[in-house]
């Protein structure tokens, strides 16, 4: 498995990168690689409520349920216990990220790397959190020079489900054979399916006829690549 970080592959985002195959972890000079940390936070209303008269009724089971509330009174005792969650998280991270990475884990390197800092592409190469620092243009290039043959390349343009899905999407997304995969998907599907767009059209719901036709394609939804030697 080869992962190519061209722009951020931090926290939970590093945690997935870093299951590639070993040595093959690559990052673009100026992509954000790290944040090997934990965040717990919230916004705590207690004193504001009591302030104003509005006493919270809170019931819970279990004397470890949710420490950091929001409408109920934090003590002392709830925050060490969420820091000691926090903690716990971080050290499973820490030896999720050394043995992906069949690294030592030595503490002068954890204090380097473990502390929800981010690197870029060259420093995180140094540090050993990334194996190479190239783009995956560069990548792919390198390995059709190498005589490999790409099978597909399929970019991902994140959902486009629901209002986000503009007809300029649509078109662009869809190579020639896609293009003429959902020409013969609409044909079979007979002449309804044009009068349903027709008139979703004229009620001004061009939204939903995209949609319609997007779901029908179910075509470049991820960015990959594959390759044979």
């Amino acid at each position: 498995l080869t992962v190519c970080v061209d722009r951020v592959a931090a926290s939970g985002g590093y945690m997935m990168a870093s299951q590639a195959t070993p040595g093959q972890l690559f990052a673009a000079p100026f992509a954000m690689v790290g944040s090997i940390g934990v965040l717990m936070e919230t916004v705590n209303l207690h004193d504001l409520l009591a302030k104003n008269g509005i006493k919270p009724l809170i019931i819970k089971a279990g004397k470890n349920k949710a420490p950091l509330k929001q409408l109920g009174e934090v003590t002392p005792e709830e925050l060490e216990m969420a820091q000691d969650d926090a903690n716990v998280i971080h050290q499973a991270f820490q030896k999720w990220v050394t043995k992906s990475r069949n690294l030592s884990g030595s503490q002068e390197w954890l204090d380097k790397v473990a502390t929800g800092a981010v690197f870029l592409g060259a420093e995180a190469c140094e540090l050993g959190l990334v194996d190479r620092v190239v783009t995956s243009d560069e990548y792919v290039a390198e390995r059709v020079a190498a005589g490999d043959r790409v099978l597909r390349l399929m970019p991902y343009r994140g959902s486009q489900l629901g209002l986000r899905l503009s007809p300029l999407d649509l078109l662009t997304g869809l190579d020639a054979e896609g293009r003429a995969k959902l020409t013969l998907r609409i044909k079979q599907l007979g002449p309804g399916i044009c009068q349903t767009f027709a008139s979703l059209f004229r009620v001004g719901s061009a939204v939903g006829a995209l949609n319609l036709v997007h779901h029908l394609a179910s075509l470049q939804s991820h960015r990959s690549f594959s390759f044979s030697g």
